[in-house]
C-alpha cells in the first residue's frame, strides 16, 4: 500500500510540476470588475485557488464537528435531568 501511495504522490506531484512549467504566463486578476487588480502566474493563481477551497472545506468541517459536539453535550444534559 506504501508503495501505492508513493507512487500516486509521484504521479499527482508530476503533474502539478508540469502544469507550472506549461503555464508561466501572468493572467491579471481584477477585483469585482473595478481597475484595481495585478497580475499573477496561473499556476500560482489555480494553487491558491485550490489551498483556499481545501482551507475553507476544512474549516466547515471542523465547525460541523463543534455543532455537533454542542448539540450531543445539550442532548445529553437535558436526557440526563429527565431522567433524574
Amino acid at each position: 500500500m506504501r508503495l501505492v501511495k508513493r507512487f500516486c504522490f509521484a504521479v499527482l506531484l508530476f503533474c502539478v510540476v508540469l502544469f507550472a512549467v506549461l503555464n508561466p504566463h501572468a493572467v491579471r486578476l481584477n477585483l469585482l470588475f473595478t481597475p484595481a487588480g495585478f497580475r499573477l502566474p496561473l499556476s500560482l493563481l489555480v494553487t491558491g485557488v485550490f489551498l483556499a477551497g481545501f482551507l475553507l472545506g476544512c474549516g466547515t468541517g471542523l465547525w460541523g464537528g463543534v455543532v455537533r459536539r454542542a448539540k450531543g453535550e445539550a442532548t445529553e444534559t437535558k436526557e440526563t435531568k429527565e431522567g433524574s
